[in-house]
């Protein structure tokens, strides 16, 4: 590999990481600035690609956004969390009941099946749907620490098992749903009144 060659790989390295640390600063507009950066000195380069268009979404550049994500997931179907920035896409633009939205959560799964986050969104979906029994199949998973180890996640679809099993009129679920959310977070919003409720 020439020097040149090597150069240009470390800057688009360099450019990427603090695309990253951009995006985590909340600086879209910078960070989408360094994706386009590094993409002039790598065109093909996916990770460049995928934080493009990552930072197009949190920009709320909709349209440009899901434009890149889907040359991205033409060339690598399998790229990690492209198809869930999709459906993430699609869920925002077309709402949770529209049915491409759920497909689209079908296929993020298909090709990324143990993405946590895209299940709950799923259950999320479902669960807007009037769905409630699937929904809460999916959040009785999310509860378990060995499935689900992201305690945030895990505590957001326990609160959301809560309120399903509040609409299939099982309250016993609901209290141990909403006692556990209040032990993990004791301030979760709306989980103390709703324990109420049921109590």
């Amino acid at each position: 590999m020439s020097e040149t060659a090597s150069n240009r790989r470390e800057e688009v390295t360099r450019l990427l990481a603090q695309c990253q640390q951009l995006c985590a600063e909340g600086r879209y507009a910078e960070a989408l600035q360094h994706s386009q950066d590094a993409l002039t000195l790598d065109r093909q380069n996916d990770d460049a690609c995928f934080l493009q268009g990552l930072t197009l979404f949190l920009l709320g550049r909709l349209e440009e956004a899901d434009a890149v994500i889907g040359t991205l997931l033409d060339r690598r179907p399998d790229y990690p969390n492209a198809a869930y920035l999709r459906a993430g896409m699609l869920r925002k633009r077309a709402g949770d009941h529209a049915p491409e939205v759920l497909a689209a959560y079908d296929r993020t799964l298909a090709v990324d099946p143990d993405n946590r986050f895209a299940l709950c969104e799923r259950a999320d979906v479902l669960r807007a749907q009037g769905r409630y029994a699937e929904a809460r199949d999916i959040y009785m998973q999310l509860t378990s620490p060995e499935f689900c180890p992201d305690e945030a996640l895990r505590t957001e679809a326990t609160f959301n098992l809560g309120c399903v099993a509040m609409v299939l009129q099982d309250n016993e679920t609901a209290r141990k749903a909403f006692r556990a959310v209040l032990d993990a977070d004791p301030d979760y919003p709306d989980a103390r009144s709703l324990l109420a409720l049921v109590e």
